[in-house]
């Protein structure tokens, strides 16, 4: 009777290197997935701004006013 033990030993080769590359991209995929919940930028809330400030809601931070504009005087400041 003859066995054939070469290719068998082949395949288990080729599937743990085929495990062992799907494992290293789905660590590499988690990683830039966390990468990405980390990412913030600053906020600033709109009772910080100055008084010739007003707060730019497109930017999320304090812009400067225009020449002959200025905060309203009714706003409250907390």
């Amino acid at each position: 009777m003859v066995t054939r033990t070469r290719p068998v030993a082949a395949m288990a080769v080729r599937s743990r290197s085929s495990s062992r590359t799907g494992t290293a991209y789905l660590l590499l995929v988690l990683c830039e997935v966390s990468w990405a919940q980390i990412f913030s930028f600053p906020f600033r809330r709109p009772e910080t701004c100055d008084f010739n400030q007003y707060f730019d809601i497109s930017a999320l931070s304090c812009a400067p006013c225009g020449a002959n504009q200025r905060r309203d005087a009714l706003e409250r400041r907390y």
